[in-house]
């Protein structure tokens, strides 16, 4: 009862010395052939192919900007727009779920990071990059 499911851990080489970023690309995959799920057991579009991955997110964001005009004259972020990125769109995701899951009831608040020294010289991955500086 309870603990890690192992063939989810297996599927994605994932164990208690993985990156966090690995972990999270578990959940969150960049492109649809990352996600390694079986179609029948996620395929929310009911089309038999349909994967969800950053990507599709990124795609999806920009063409509803798009459609919003946003960066056309007399709409917002006249001559300012641009497009988003993927790393942008896969912080922005990682970020709302790191917050829903700390601000969860039930997260250990105990819980401190680990962080090699190297790790903590590398530039932050919560970098947003210049266009998410137009969507605060």
């Amino acid at each position: 009862m309870g603990g890690p499911n192992t063939n989810f851990l297996k599927k994605y080489k994932l164990d208690e010395k993985s990156h966090p970023v690995h972990w999270l690309n578990a959940i969150l995959q960049m492109f649809p052939n990352n996600n390694l799920e079986d179609i029948k057991n996620i395929d929310v579009t009911t089309d038999g192919k349909t994967k969800s991955s950053v990507s599709k997110y990124t795609a999806y964001t920009n063409r509803k900007a798009s459609f919003e005009n946003a960066g056309e004259p007399g709409q917002i972020y006249v001559g300012k727009w641009k497009d988003f990125t993927m790393r942008e769109i896969a912080i922005i995701l990682g970020h709302t779920l790191l917050t829903a899951s700390i601000l969860h009831p039930d997260f250990p608040r105990d819980v401190t990071p680990v962080m090699t020294q190297d790790q903590r010289k590398q530039p932050h991955c919560l970098e947003f990059g210049e266009n998410t500086k137009l969507h605060h």
